[in-house]
């Protein structure tokens, strides 16, 4: 076996499997572990992908809110179910604070709330702007 470079590990991976699960094809396959120096970045890499993940679960819990805030509103589901109480009031209390203050600046657009779309849309402009700015900045 070949000498490896300081920093890299050689592993075997299994591509395919044939029938009877036969291996097909093995490549080698080089990952390099971080020197003593690149953990920070690693660390903080880890981070920005933590609150994107973040982001994106605020996101979905604003929408499934607006389209369970619409179900109630025209009858579909009964708040008088506990569960569906729960969850609707779980629901409002996680996007309120942020929903609530948008909607304070918002004029009122005929009955429709558009201060989740704004939410969501400030929320992406953060996750595609912001976050690489401050990363860019960070790693020089």
């Amino acid at each position: 076996m070949p000498a490896l470079k300081v920093g890299t590990v050689r592993r075997r991976v299994r591509i395919g499997t044939g029938r009877g699960g036969r291996m097909l094809y093995t490549a080698p396959q080089r990952a390099t572990i971080p020197s003593h120096g690149e953990y920070g970045r690693s660390s903080m890499y880890n981070l920005f992908q933590f609150i994107d993940w973040l982001i994106s679960a605020y996101i979905w819990i604003i929408i499934i809110q607006a389209i369970m805030s619409w179900l109630i509103a025209f009858n579909v589901i009964n708040t008088h179910n506990r569960f569906i109480y729960a969850v609707g009031n779980a629901l409002y209390q996680l996007t309120e604070p942020v929903v609530g203050r948008v909607r304070r600046f918002l004029p009122v657009a005929g009955g429709i709330d558009f201060s989740p779309l704004v939410v969501i849309i400030g929320l992406f402009f953060v996750r595609a702007v912001v976050l690489p700015a401050i990363d860019g900045a960070l790693t020089g």
